[in-house]
């Protein structure tokens, strides 16, 4: 699921462009840190491509990572729920005159230990609990009915507010749900 409120804190971790490591003691006790890109465009669809393309190194029946894959197994951890991400156009060096894009996602874990195993062997969804149905062989929660009335409502165009959505979440709904 997509989070706006882990969005709001990769924001304000990059408010400041930060060049150096995270101070973990900097987020809430269930938000991870995985990684950062940088890069001199957008890069949001680059940076959990980067992330998912970790597979390749993760040996699931050995529990193994024949290379770095701790941020693929955080993102594919069963009791993560959440992914937020931000960018900010940073002038990283003092003395270069180019500004890159530092990309940063979060993700939120109520549980669970990278050393475990990320997910359970099986069946996609066999397991999943009330209110949740299977949705691209993840457990989905499932969103309330909502109700609609028929009646004819007038609206100034002029003054309604135009709905938005920030890129970050129309790159992941679009690419990764």
């Amino acid at each position: 699921m997509y989070s706006s409120e882990l969005k709001m804190i990769a924001q304000n971790v990059l408010a400041n462009c930060p060049s150096g490591r995270l101070d973990r003691r900097s987020l809430p006790g269930d938000v991870y840190d995985i990684g950062r890109f940088y890069n001199n465009r957008e890069a949001y669809v680059d940076m959990l491509t980067n992330v998912a393309s970790q597979a390749r190194y993760y040996n699931y029946e050995q529990n193994h990572c024949a290379q770095y894959c701790l941020y693929y197994k955080a993102m594919v951890l069963a009791t993560t729920n959440a992914v937020g991400c931000a960018q900010s156009q940073c002038k990283l060096r003092p003395n270069s005159p180019a500004e890159q894009y530092i990309t940063m996602c979060l993700i939120k874990r109520t549980d669970g230990n990278l050393n475990d195993w990320p997910y359970k062997s099986g069946v996609s969804c066999s397991e999943c609990s009330n209110g949740f149905s299977c949705r691209r062989n993840q457990c989905f929660r499932q969103s309330p009915v909502k109700m609609y009335s028929h009646s004819p409502v007038a609206v100034d165009s002029a003054q309604s507010p135009k709905p938005t959505t920030s890129l970050s979440e129309e790159v992941f709904l679009e690419n990764f749900v």
